[in-house]
C-alpha cells in the first residue's frame, strides 16, 4: 500500500497537547492580582475550543482547572496520550519595564542532560581523568543507540522550528502592536526538551511590561492570540499532510 494521498491524510487528525504555564500555588509571574497561571489557561482554553471544532485536530490540556501539575506530569500527558505536537503557553516578567513582546522557544541542539554532563566534566576534570579508561568504552550497541538517539533529537529540533516559524507567522504584527526580531529563540526548557515530539514553547508578553498586561488582561486580546496560534498551526498542518502525500 503507498503512501496516504492529501485528501486521506487531511482525515488524519493532528493531536495536539495545550499546556497552560504553571498552576495552583505555582502562579508563576505575576504583578499585583494579575498572574500568569491565569491568564496561560484562559488562553489555553480558547485556543482548545478553536482546535476541538476542527476535525483535523484533536486537543488536550495538561490542566483544566487552577491546579499544579508538575513538569514531568505534563511530559507524561503528551505520552501517554500519543501527542503528535506539544505547546506550552507561558507570559513573561522583567526587572526592565521595557521589556515587552511575544517570544518562542523551540529545542535547543543540546538536551538538558547533555549540558549538565558537559558542565560536570569541566568541573571535575581532576575526579573524571583518574577513571578506568576501560570502564569510559562504549558497546556497538550503545554507540548505534545514541547515534539513532541523536537523529531522533534532531529531527524532533527542525520539526520543532518549523512548527515554531509557521506559529511566529501567523502573529499579526499590527493588531498585535510590536513583535521583536528576535523572538525566535531556542532555550532548553524541561517541557519542550523531555518531550518526544516537536514542541514549542510560547512566551505571549510580559505581565511586567504596563503595555503587554493591558493587553493580556482582556478577553479579547486572549482571544486574538489564541486565533493566531490555531492560524499558525493550521498551517503547520497542511505543511505536514503534503509532507505525508509524497
Amino acid at each position: 500500500m503507498g503512501p496516504p494521498t492529501l485528501a486521506s491524510a487531511k482525515q488524519i487528525p493532528l493531536n495536539i497537547i495545550i499546556d497552560p504555564g504553571h498552576g495552583g500555588i505555582d502562579h508563576g509571574a505575576a504583578r499585583g492580582d494579575v498572574k500568569e497561571s491565569q491568564i496561560c489557561l484562559r488562553i489555553s482554553q480558547f485556543l482548545l475550543a478553536q482546535l476541538n471544532k476542527n476535525p483535523q485536530f484533536k486537543a488536550a490540556l495538561t490542566r483544566n482547572l487552577d491546579q499544579q501539575v508538575s513538569l514531568s506530569d505534563r511530559v507524561e500527558i503528551s505520552k501517554r496520550t500519543k501527542a503528535d505536537l506539544f505547546l506550552s503557553i507561558h507570559a513573561n516578567a522583567s526587572e526592565d519595564p521595557k521589556a515587552f513582546g511575544l517570544e518562542l522557544y523551540f529545542q535547543n541542539q543540546l538536551a538538558p542532560d547533555e549540558e549538565s554532563l558537559f558542565l560536570a566534566n569541566a568541573e571535575n576534570q581532576n575526579a573524571l581523568s583518574s577513571k578506568n579508561p576501560k570502564s569510559d568504552k562504549l558497546s556497538p550497541q550503545n554507540d548505534l543507540d545514541n547515534i539513532v538517539e541523536d537523529l531522533k533529537r534532531n529531527h524532533r529540533i527542525f520539526e520543532s522550528f518549523q512548527l515554531t516559524e509557521r506559529l511566529f507567522q501567523s502573529l499579526p504584527r499590527n493588531s498585535f502592536g510590536r513583535v521583536k526580531s528576535h523572538a525566535l529563540r531556542q532555550a532548553p526548557f524541561y517541557v519542550i526538551t523531555q518531550t518526544n515530539i516537536p514542541a514549542v514553547l510560547i512566551e505571549v508578553g510580559y505581565i511586567s511590561s504596563p503595555d503587554d498586561q493591558a493587553k493580556l488582561t482582556t478577553t479579547e486580546y486572549q482571544k486574538k492570540l489564541a486565533d493566531a496560534i490555531y492560524i499558525g498551526l493550521v498551517n503547520h498542518k497542511e505543511y505536514l499532510d503534503q509532507k505525508r502525500k509524497f
